[in-house]
């Protein structure tokens, strides 16, 4: 064709051809098809080749300087860029781009914040109305308290469980049992126990919150032949303060010493407070503000006495004779008074509530009785609210049969502002927390170790039975997911776990 010919600007080449002609010379000036091989000015038209190269991209020909070549739709989403030396957008390319939904970069449909392969919707996730196999449900919102967490856990199901003892060959009784377990600042769960071999020791486990695994074990070395048992244990700040006893033999009340022990933020445990006396400390509480503790045990002569530390410095001691079973009384920090609840033998007897300054001042003190039919109310736990006021949970008896409590007390001597009986026999509160959001985790039994949530107010929220055979030294602390970590005895072994909230 003459507009090939042409190795000019090719304007005069083109004057007055028909129709036919100007379309074959259009068609070379936009891609160069048609212009001789040997015009450098054609060459440097080339827009997406090499200056040197002599291949072309855009031609829809894989040639071989090129990664790729789709012709017209270089540049395209999926196609090959406007270069040929690579893709253009595409899925895969950690890039959302406007055809897409999602693009990781992986996109292998990853449960819980992945991409399906093609890009064009997310992975399953919490949120999704859509219950996967790794939720226990999912509503597709955040609402709690409707029968479905935000995080797609059932209220109160065990998100994890285990079990440990140090012994390889434990023996038919009780090898070991928990002082108590505790949710710490790092985000990491304490969990102290008391091994019952032949040589009692006291062993401080770090706990995975996620998993339950022990992430480290470390024990209290007992120097020579003495025996060491936890009682109770309560979080001071980043440290655990734990009570019990030193003895030179197992079970010789008579030559034995009351312990304190702290532990360091590492776990490690040492030695603070270790005082002769006929009985160690049952009970331990810790002020979070002042770093004061309080401890309490009641003597062989049934003498409850109760004391308050600074460190190793003793601040005060009060007693009180005619004393019950120390399980009958507890003790509590509200507003940096030390509180006690306790088994006041008024009438059929009623529950008494005590509280004392720091140097030993009684605040006030009162007794709270039900109707005369409501016998023996026993505290098993006592813990401050913090809307104000302080929570007592336990026992009572009612026409000869136990039955739970659960009253929340003022913070003067007004009596108590709610509480909550059970109706099914046999049944008792054993320990209770407070959640982030001031409602309230109480452990009990009613023939099974049970869960219920309250709101700040009493009212249940969600009731489970927790934990298959565990029903001895069971104890609980609220995380801060609003859900329990929870500690107890079953076959020999302690067992621990997590609740969702």
């Amino acid at each position: 064709m003459a507009s090939g010919d042409g190795t000019s600007d090719g304007e005069d080449t083109t004057a007055g051809i028909d129709d036919t002609s100007g379309d074959d010379n259009a068609d070379g000036g936009s891609d160069g098809e048609t212009t001789d091989a040997s015009s450098d000015d054609s060459s440097d038209d080339s827009s997406a080749s090499d200056e040197d190269s002599p291949y072309t991209c855009g031609n829809g020909i894989l040639e071989p300087d090129e990664v790729c070549d789709d012709g017209e739709e270089n540049g395209s989403y999926s196609h090959c860029a406007q270069d040929c030396r690579g893709l253009a957008s595409h899925c895969g390319d950690a890039v959302v781009d406007p055809e897409e939904v999602c693009d990781n970069g992986r996109n292998t449909n990853t449960y819980g914040g992945g991409c399906n392969p093609s890009c064009q919707s997310l992975a399953p996730y919490c949120g999704d109305a859509q219950r996967y196999y790794l939720e226990s449900c999912d509503d597709g919102n955040d609402e709690i308290n409707d029968g479905c967490n935000p995080d797609c856990s059932t209220p109160g199901e065990t998100l994890w469980s285990q079990t440990w003892n140090s012994i390889d060959d434990a023996p038919a009784a009780i090898s070991a049992w928990p002082a108590g377990i505790e949710w710490m600042p790092n985000g990491e769960a304490q969990l102290v126990v008391t091994e019952l071999d032949q040589q009692e020791t006291i062993w401080n486990l770090r706990i995975d919150p996620a998993t339950g695994d022990v992430l480290s074990a470390d024990q209290f070395s007992p120097s020579g032949t003495d025996h060491y048992r936890a009682n109770d244990v309560a979080r001071l700040g980043d440290a655990l303060v734990i009570v019990g006893r030193r003895s030179d033999t197992a079970d010789n009340p008579a030559v034995q010493t009351s312990v304190i022990l702290y532990t360091a933020p590492d776990g490690n445990l040492h030695t603070t407070v270790s005082q002769p006396q006929e009985t160690p400390w049952d009970r331990v509480v810790a002020d979070p503000a002042s770093g004061a503790i309080g401890v309490m045990h009641v003597t062989d002569s049934d003498t409850l006495v109760i004391r308050q530390y600074d460190g190793a410095a003793q601040l005060f001691e009060t007693t009180s004779a005619g004393a019950l079973n120390a399980e009958d009384y507890a003790i509590a920090y509200n507003n940096g008074q030390l509180r006690m609840a306790g088994f006041l033998q008024v009438g059929a007897g009623a529950l008494g509530v005590l509280s004392w300054a720091a140097d030993g001042s009684t605040q006030y003190d009162g007794f709270w009785g039900e109707p005369e039919s409501y016998d023996n109310m026993l505290p098993r736990t006592l813990i401050p609210l913090s809307g104000g006021g302080t929570l007592a949970v336990g026992g009572y008896t009612f026409g000869g049969v136990s039955r739970a409590f659960v009253v929340a007390f003022a913070d003067d001597a007004s009596g108590p502002v709610w509480s909550v009986y059970e109706t099914d026999g046999n049944s008792s509160s054993l320990d209770a927390c407070e959640t982030p959001l001031g409602n309230i985790i109480v452990l009990g039994t009613v023939g099974v170790t049970r869960l219920r949530k309250l709101t700040s107010t009493g009212l249940e929220i969600w009731s489970r039975v927790i934990g298959d055979g565990v029903t001895d030294r069971t104890t609980l602390t609220c995380d801060d997911a609003g859900g329990a970590l929870l500690t107890g005895v079953v076959d020999n072994h302690v067992w621990f776990g997590r609740t969702a909230p």
